[in-house]
């Protein structure tokens, strides 16, 4: 841990470019998919549109190669290149798990594993961009051979104040796991938004659909999630180093699941975050988000978000071309996932 604290005390030149989980979450935000109004490089994996901003550069995500859900405690190895090519920008991103189905999956299956993200975008009067994935993997432990294959598309759009993507997961299909003719299978997942940014606000719309069967020896289970978010934000210039970020959302869910927990409700999260150049080479970042309203029926019993208070805070490190993000800090409710001190979602950008 001296070593990851000392490496971001080497850094010490300031940069100008925005990228990374760490940065995404210390701010409130959802650290995979990016924000719906804090422009970022995670922002190319809502709407591949964004590839337009956010290129030339490589990003290394430090972690694990397991196949859990990705977070802040346990984050995956991932990273890739995004350049300019002419009229064009290219992008290669590898090990990302986005959207995948691993955490609903019967162990003994092959989960989704060694993905490849494609992006390619440009500029037709209005700024388009997509994104490919692809995923294969096998394993053949005993007698029994496990496979898994995986693909879908991306589709993002900017024109003016509106932008609008559309995140369509084609398959996801596991092969093997007790016996051979055991199958898991996603039906077509769909993610799609709008967003439509004015004087400095962003107002949000979108939607989340997504379903799947599995059939493991004598046991069978179906599964499926729909979700609804309206969210507002906007950023308040303090002065030409630091920045105050606000957002507020309306969440509406239901997911029904034959083996796991049915959940059904509304949250209403705020979230409240801040941003601040410390020095000419240092920045700190921290939020605090909070549901200010929620009704849940877990299992058909209702309850409020339980620990729904989360703080966060993070620091950059800066030198010429290269970036160091970490999260320095996380804490839901008393539940330290991360304490001062210890750096975690640890990243390193180069720009060129």
């Amino acid at each position: 841990m001296k070593k990851q604290l000392l490496l971001l005390a080497l850094l010490l030149v300031n940069s100008t470019s925005y990228a990374t989980k760490a940065r995404l979450e210390s701010l409130g935000q959802d650290g995979n998919r990016g924000s719906f109004y804090i422009d970022d490089t995670r922002s190319v994996f809502l709407n591949p549109a964004y590839l337009n901003m956010e290129k030339n550069l490589i990003i290394t995500e430090w972690g694990s190669g397991n196949n859990n859900a990705d977070s802040a405690t346990a984050p995956h190895a991932e990273g890739g290149i995004f350049a300019d090519s002419g009229s064009f920008t290219l992008g290669a991103y590898f090990g990302s798990e986005l959207g995948a189905h691993n955490e609903m999956k019967n162990d003994k299956f092959q989960k989704q594993d060694n993905r490849v993200d494609l992006f390619f975008a440009g500029d037709a009067g209005l700024l388009w961009g997509i994104k490919v994935y692809y995923a294969d993997g096998v394993s053949e432990p005993v007698d029994i051979k496990k496979t898994n294959t995986a693909y879908g598309i991306n589709l993002g759009f900017i024109l003016g104040s509106f932008e609008v993507f559309g995140d369509i997961g084609l398959k996801d299909t596991s092969e093997g796991a007790d016996a051979s003719s055991d199958k898991f299978d996603s039906d077509l997942a769909i993610k799609t938004g709008i967003t439509y940014k004015v004087k400095g606000n962003s107002f949000h719309f979108e939607y989340d659909k997504s379903s799947f069967k599995q059939d493991v020896a004598a046991s069978s289970e179906d599964g499926s999630a729909t979700r609804y978010k309206l969210g507002f934000g906007r950023i308040y210039p303090v002065n030409k180093t630091a920045r105050i970020f606000s957002d507020l959302s309306v969440n509406l869910f239901n997911e029904k699941y034959d083996a796991h927990e049915d959940l059904e409700g509304v949250s209403i999260p705020l979230n409240i975050a801040f941003e601040t150049d410390l020095n000419s080479w240092l920045m700190a970042r921290g939020s605090v988000k909070h549901s200010v309203y929620s009704r849940i029926k877990r299992e058909g019993k209702l309850e409020t978000d339980p620990n729904s208070t989360v703080v966060a805070a993070g620091i950059r490190a800066h030198s010429g071309q290269f970036n160091l993000d970490g999260i320095i800090g996380q804490d839901s409710s008393g539940d330290k996932t991360g304490t001062f001190g210890t750096v975690s979602r640890l990243a390193i950008e180069y720009l060129f």
